[in-house]
């Protein structure tokens, strides 16, 4: 899968895995965790309670009007409520809810295709898209682009999908064309999938095995010839990029009028070898692991998402979330060890870099918290693929330097605009 080259005379080539891995259904756990975002300045009395009784596709608030919900993936009362802070600081109400086993189905959502549908209801559904870019009138998309690639490594989801679940990527299409007004489809899939996505309707571009051209950007700049400006988003040039999994999940839930609340992920073991599962939202990650033998030991690394892009995590109770991807378990000794050494300017980073930006000097300002000065040296037009750190000869953690340097811009921002 790696081919790295001596002395660095040429990039080195990461590929995508291409292989089919049919879907193994897991059964419903006998609890199901979920994280509702907090938002700050709300004082009402909570709309959530311990001992709440909750249906399977039930929409969850903590206030009546609050924007932020999920959505109860199993039929069982609520057992427990308590505070998390995720890796980057944003609080959550974790809720816990104990299930029935049987699912008895919540009738608010009717299944009627509108975009505020969607938006009232299928933010949380797989993939966890966020339809509310359609509804900005400052924004016109005119192009929504399926991605049928997956964007880290080891991981097939996507592509398993596109190679069995056409159909419904197709009913997914004709809704959003539906509710978004949008006409324009593309799916990105790799060249072995080009039969499989024409049953889409859609038209169909294909995308280089080659890691990181799955990602929205890449697909972007490679499909329509155009690079999404520093600091913005596919939208502000007047595309969607969303997954082929969340767009099976909207035909899924406008012809069945049930909101989806299965996930699919890819299981990769110590050994690499890829499973994909399809699991309810909310199961922990150790009942995962535990039905294919997968024990992580100790300084072993439990990844949620791929190798390159994902974000290791500290307990195997945290649950699969709307956008997990995979979940990738390594051993002490294949783990990338990084370290504290300070940068040697080998230029390694910026010779891998696909956007072509300073990632070394940006990365010396981030590191001592100058992120103002990290901005100045394209901060905001890295992608986040993860190939600096990859090559570092120092072994320095540069992708974690660049995703503190952009969250902490944003909250310096947010402070500046509340206090204006």
């Amino acid at each position: 899968m790696i081919k790295k080259p001596f002395f660095g005379l040429k990039k080195p080539e990461l590929k995508y895995c291409l292989e089919s891995f049919p879907f193994e259904d897991i059964p419903a756990s006998r609890e199901a965790i979920l994280f509702l975002k907090k938002l700050n300045g709300k004082s009402e009395e909570k709309l959530l309670k311990v001992g709440d009784n909750v249906k399977t596709g039930q929409k969850i608030k903590a206030f009546p009007d609050s924007p932020e919900y999920v959505i109860s993936p199993v039929t069982g009362k609520i057992s427990s409520i308590f505070p998390y802070t995720d890796a980057l600081g944003q609080a959550y109400e974790g809720i816990k809810i104990e299930s029935d086993r049987n699912d008895d189905w919540d009738d608010q959502f009717t299944g009627e295709a509108t975009l505020e549908t969607a938006i009232d209801f299928l933010e949380f559904a797989p993939g966890k898209f966020s339809f509310r870019k359609f509804s900005d009138v400052t924004k016109k998309v005119d192009t929504i682009i399926i991605n049928g690639m997956d964007v880290d490594l080891g991981i097939t989801v996507n592509q398993e999908i596109v190679r069995t679940n056409s159909s419904r990527i197709k009913e997914g299409i004709d809704f959003l064309k539906k509710i978004t007004g949008v006409s324009n489809f593309i799916i990105a899939v790799p060249e072995n999938l080009s039969k499989e996505a024409n049953r889409t309707g859609a038209t169909v571009k294909t995308v280089s095995a080659t890691f990181p051209d799955a990602l929205p950007e890449m697909i972007i700049k490679n499909t329509l010839g155009k690079v999404v400006p520093a600091g913005q988003k596919p939208e502000d040039i007047g595309v969607a990029v969303i997954s082929a999994e969340s767009t099976a999940a909207v035909g899924e839930a406008f012809a069945t009028g049930k909101v989806p609340v299965i996930k699919a992920l890819s299981v990769v073991g110590k050994n690499g070898k890829v499973i994909n599962v399809k699991a309810r939202i909310g199961t922990p990650i150790g009942d995962i692991l535990s039905k294919y033998n997968v024990a992580p030991e100790e300084n072993d690394r439990i990844i949620l998402g791929g190798p390159m892009m994902g974000t290791a995590t500290y307990s195997k109770d945290l649950p699969i979330e709307p956008n997990t991807e995979a979940i990738t378990v390594q051993s002490e000794s294949d783990s990338a060890q990084v370290s504290d050494y300070p940068c040697i300017s080998c230029g390694e980073c910026v010779r891998i870099c696909p956007v072509r930006i300073p990632v070394n000097f940006l990365c010396r300002f981030a590191e001592f918290g100058f992120y103002e000065d990290a901005e100045r040296y394209d901060l905001n037009s890295c992608i986040e693929c993860g190939l600096c750190a990859y090559v570092c000869t120092a072994r320095r953690p540069l992708l974690q330097y660049i995703k503190l340097a952009k969250h902490e811009l944003e909250l310096i921002k947010l402070s500046e605009a509340v206090n204006e």
